[in-house]
């Protein structure tokens, strides 16, 4: 479920932050689809980074 959620967010995010502009139209398909890959990694790293320091701060006592 965690993933399905994450890659969710990433396609929105890609959208959003127009990374698109990487990926060209030109590019033969094995070149694009390693360029998007990268991209999805990249994005899902960040955002598995996020959720990690959010967890630690909700197990994390007030004060």
């Amino acid at each position: 479920m965690l993933l399905d959620v994450a890659s969710g967010g990433f396609a929105l995010s890609l959208a959003l932050t127009n990374r698109t502009d990487l990926v060209s139209e030109d590019m033969n398909p094995e070149e694009r689809r390693e360029m998007l890959e990268k991209l999805r990694s990249e994005q899902l790293e960040k955002e598995v980074g996020l959720l990690v320091n959010q967890i630690g701060k909700i197990d994390q006592p007030p004060g």
